[in-house]
């Protein structure tokens, strides 16, 4: 770890416990609940949401793309873990005390490695996905995103360049998951079609 990676991280880290209202909304944040299901509940959205039929299969074919992406970015994420590859790291807490304090009265200690970060991974391709519809609601987006990456270095659960390498992988799977559905557009189309028989599209 860099020295400029672990004096962020220790100016993050040592906010907790300094603020009972940034602790509570670091604690809204941090979960594995709030942003994500928030951010889903907007792509459910907008699957049924579109001024016509044109739209509203367009916005269908991109939303297809991020369950798709997910599956890839956290394959990747558990391939680097288990080779070791390529930095793959213990949390924050395992080697600073003080940060497994935050971390406990915050969050709870994460038994996986630390890089890359999965969560904001996951967030990330939301976030992706959601820009590709709306900007107004992808700007929103990004918010709750940069929120949860923030407060899981500042809860002691990630180091700053877990949740930047977590974001660069969302958005690599997310471009390389949509080229392809647009190359393949057959696939999507027909998803589309088998989920409108059963009237969930």
């Amino acid at each position: 770890m860099s020295e400029l990676e672990q004096t962020i991280f220790s100016s993050l880290n040592d906010l907790a416990g300094k603020n009972p209202l940034a602790d509570f909304f670091v604690r809204l944040l941090v979960n594995d609940y709030f942003v994500l299901i928030t951010l889903s509940l907007f792509l459910f959205g907008f699957w049924f949401a579109g001024s016509s039929t044109k739209v509203r299969e367009s916005y269908q074919q991109r939303i297809i793309g991020a369950p798709i992406s997910i599956v890839l970015v956290n394959v990747t994420i558990v391939i680097i873990n288990t080779i070791g590859l390529p930095f793959s790291r213990t949390r924050p807490f395992h080697q600073h005390p003080e940060a497994l304090e935050t971390t406990l009265a915050l969050f709870y200690p994460p038994p996986d490695p630390s890089f890359p970060s999965n969560s904001a991974a996951v967030a990330f391709v939301l976030v992706s996905t959601t820009w590709g519809l709306n900007k107004k609601i992808g700007f929103i987006a990004t918010i709750l995103g940069l929120g949860l990456a923030f407060s899981r270095i500042y809860a002691g659960v990630h180091y700053p360049l877990d949740v930047i390498s977590g974001i660069a992988l969302a958005l690599i799977a997310s471009y390389v998951t949509q080229s392809f559905l647009k190359k393949f557009s057959l696939i999507p189309k027909t998803i589309i079609r088998w989920a409108r028989m059963i009237y969930l599209a």
